[in-house]
């Protein structure tokens, strides 16, 4: 008997943020993706696509680094697991010192790191983190955290209540209390209904409002991105960051910055924060820190925070992760750093953005059909716009537009209608010119008949 494996999906499997009522032999782009090499994916059919997402903003090397997989394979034979209650293991102890060295210029000298599975993970240690810090220093009723509006920080309990699409929380509701949320730092449409830079960046004047209004004993933590990623793609408006990480100090509350997507070379540097030139009290990462190629994350710490946690047996953190640091995937993450490293990823990241923006404003700005075009590293969003400059809201039109780009060949963040109607670009740090060429080609050729 014959096998359909679309079939079988839409009857036994569940994707991720997707309807699986779309799953059917006459979809636009087959689900099934069985091969990657560099920047290119390709489907059951054997149909080759250019990764304009770096899989879900986490591929930044590219696909079939097979040294990646041998490091973590070689490790794993060792020894396959080692429970992070109480034990360690190579390369685990060898990541920890990589990172607090890499985070120097955000968190300082000496950092303690603690691993985990996902960037959701490790949303929800840094906020344990911190809400244990205030109780345990100068604020015993400290719990609260600020977060944005439209943010995305995860989907456990902890991250979800700080993300800041009500779409996505409604159902889930009641959530983790004492999570508030200040205006997102959209320019071209300020929530506020200002001008930059005349506003004087209200945005992050709103955080303080906040915290007077709730009281500045009661503040744990602000947790931002250096660069908004699930708002469309906004870069900090000038000032922003060091307004927040003043407003922190004066306030002694923790900054926690969320790079699970910004870290790792996406902006050009090991972390956004040192982009902007801002000091944080704790990092959170996953994503590109393995590439994809296991599942992990980690919260790098700031050494003076860390160490409310030393001393008594009672002063632990009562907090643990199974399958957090596995061997395998501890391993997976220091050979991605070196693959950065060695082939100098960080200066490819900075030139393939700097080329593909330049593309952008020549080649794409100009149709009619193209609104604001941003950019925060290797990451780009374009929104589309009607003929009065309004945001494009007509969902048969933005449904034909994700299926030309995709039946073309690129997947961009229009393949699932995130965040429509702005088209996401963030291909891995790898990206070569001719390629980008390709892919401005692609999204030409695609929204060039709608302008």
């Amino acid at each position: 008997m014959i096998i359909d494996p679309i079939q079988n999906l839409k009857k036994h499997g569940w994707l991720h943020f997707y309807q699986m009522d779309k799953v059917d032999k006459n979809e636009f782009i087959s689900p099934i993706l069985c091969k990657g090499k560099g920047i290119y994916v390709y489907d059951n059919n054997g149909k080759q696509y250019i990764d304009g997402l770096s899989g879900a903003y986490c591929v930044n090397v590219g696909y079939g680094r097979k040294n990646i997989l041998e490091a973590a394979l070689k490790a794993a034979e060792q020894i396959h697991f080692v429970s992070p209650f109480s034990a360690a293991n190579m390369p685990l102890i060898s990541l920890a010192e990589k990172l607090s060295i890499l985070a120097q210029p955000v968190t300082g000298d000496r950092s303690r790191v603690y691993f985990v599975n996902s960037g959701s993970e490790a949303i929800d240690t840094a906020i344990k983190i911190a809400r244990v810090y205030a109780r345990r220093t100068t604020k015993p009723n400290g719990y609260k955290v600020i977060c944005r509006n439209c943010s995305y920080h995860g989907t456990t309990f902890g991250a979800m209540s700080c993300s800041g699409f009500d779409s996505m929380k409604e159902e889930f509701a009641p959530l983790v209390p004492g999570i508030y949320h200040a205006p997102n730092t959209s320019c071209i449409r300020c929530p506020l209904g200002l001008n930059f830079p005349t506003c004087n960046v209200a945005c992050a004047t709103a955080i303080s409002d906040i915290i007077n209004h709730e009281g500045a004993d009661s503040i744990a933590a602000v947790l931002v991105e250096p660069a908004e990623t699930s708002n469309g793609i906004i870069p900090p408006p000038q000032g922003y960051l060091n307004n927040v990480s003043n407003i922190c100090k004066t306030n002694n509350a923790l900054l926690i910055i969320d790079e699970v997507i910004t870290g790792f070379g996406r902006l050009a540097r090991w972390f956004g924060a040192e982009k902007y030139g801002i000091n944080a009290d704790i990092i959170v990462c996953a994503k590109g820190l393995t590439s994809g190629y296991d599942s992990l994350g980690a919260v790098i710490v700031r050494e003076e925070v860390a160490n409310v946690f030393s001393g008594a047996e009672s002063k632990m953190f009562m907090h643990g992760s199974t399958f957090g640091g596995r061997p395998g995937a501890t391993a997976a993450a220091l050979e991605t750093i070196k693959i950065i490293e060695d082939e100098n990823l960080l200066e490819m990241s900075e030139n393939a953005s700097l080329y593909i923006y330049n593309l952008l404003s020549k080649e794409i700005a100009p149709l009619s059909i193209v609104g604001d075009i941003r950019r925060a590293g290797l990451l780009f969003g374009i929104d589309l716009i009607d003929t009065t400059n309004n945001l494009l809201t007509d969902h048969n039109l933005l449904s034909k537009i994700r299926r030309d780009l995709i039946e073309k060949g690129l997947i961009t963040s229009m393949f699932s209608g995130r965040n429509e109607p702005t088209i996401e670009l963030a291909p891995p740090l790898i990206i070569s010119e001719n390629e980008i060429d390709n892919v401005i080609d692609i999204l030409y050729n695609t929204l060039k008949p709608y302008s």
